[in-house]
């Protein structure tokens, strides 16, 4: 009978595992990020000491070009640098939030099932002594307490989740210098007709980059769900199949779902195979025909689904065509 107890658990202990794989994945991006803080901040260091190095015997006009364009360059790695690490601390007080709210999660579990047991062996007791309705009243007293704690850690989740969708909104919207561009030609990339079967037909692809992520990704049908998986054949998340998919076609993607919104923001009607549709923790592959190839979550495999833009929980970000650019 102690399964009883554990059975309403689930919905409480569901929301901890929750909050451990986004601590897990906001601690892979802050790890991240101070790596290139320091990576900039090197070579801001390095350049500064063989400019002094340079210019303390050099004269005349070409030296002041150089030492000129050093400053330029030296005040955009500042500028990174400095930036990198805005992004670092943004992160930090999101990964205290979680922290909070996976102890509050916890301590409520914990608590819960202290209670559930006590009323569970009272119960018991009282079935020893010949009142054998005692457990169908222990059972609904159990029920309404976990209610109860699953309300508290909900309430524990949606904080923490809503301090990570903060700092996710803040660090998309960190300013760094710009590149030197490159040149380019300018062209139009013609239209890709790809065969998605299922049912499906064929849908036309806007570039020949969105028809190979396309084909990528429907080449891992029925492939299962694993958190963080990136692995053909074996195991993909949502994000590491869209990663993967458009790897394919070499652009490259974060394995993190929002952090996907990369390229062109596209409206739902001009929306076309190959686009992205992002959520604050989940991303599907739009295919055409109304409909999404996507990794769903635990438990399944790789699907097409109906196209959805609402999650309970996690706020829709958009639709994203990514950049042809490699």
């Amino acid at each position: 009978m102690t399964s009883l107890v554990e059975r309403y658990a689930d919905p409480i202990r569901t929301r901890l595992h929750q909050l451990t794989d986004r601590a897990d994945l906001a601690h892979r991006t802050q790890a991240e990020l101070r790596t290139a803080a320091t990576t900039v901040a090197d070579q801001r260091d390095q350049l500064k000491s063989r400019s002094a190095e340079v210019t303390a015997h050099w004269q005349g006009k070409a030296a002041e070009h150089f030492d000129h364009q050093s400053a330029t360059v030296l005040g955009k790695l500042t500028t990174t640098a400095e930036t990198l690490a805005a992004g670092y601390v943004e992160v930090q007080r999101a990964l205290a939030a979680v922290s909070t709210g996976h102890t509050t999660i916890q301590r409520l579990l914990d608590q819960y099932t202290a209670q559930g047991n006590q009323i569970l062996s009272a119960a018991l007791k009282l079935v020893d002594a010949g009142q054998h309705g005692a457990l169908i009243g222990a059972a609904a007293e159990i029920s309404k307490l976990a209610g109860q704690y699953t309300a508290d850690a909900d309430t524990a989740y949606r904080t923490a989740h809503a301090a990570l969708t903060s700092a996710t909104t803040n660090l998309t919207a960190l300013e760094f210098p710009a590149a030197p561009k490159k040149p380019h030609h300018h062209h139009h990339p013609a239209n890709v007709q790809v065969h998605i079967g299922q049912g499906l037909g064929a849908v036309t692809a806007p570039n020949a980059a969105a028809a190979t992520a396309v084909r990528a990704a429907l080449s891992q049908l029925g492939v299962p769900y694993v958190w963080g998986g990136e692995s053909p054949g074996h195991a993909f998340d949502c994000s590491g199949l869209t990663a993967w998919a458009y790897g394919r076609a070499g652009i490259s993607l974060p394995h993190f779902a929002s952090s996907q919104r990369i390229g062109k923001k596209v409206s739902e009607k001009d929306l076309a195979p190959g686009d992205l549709v992002i959520f604050s923790g989940h991303v599907t592959m739009y295919l055409g025909n109304g409909h999404v190839v996507a990794a769903p979550h635990t438990g399944t495999d790789v699907q097409i689904e109906p196209l959805f833009t609402s999650i309970p929980g996690d706020p829709f970000l958009g639709f994203y065509r990514p950049s042809v650019r490699t």
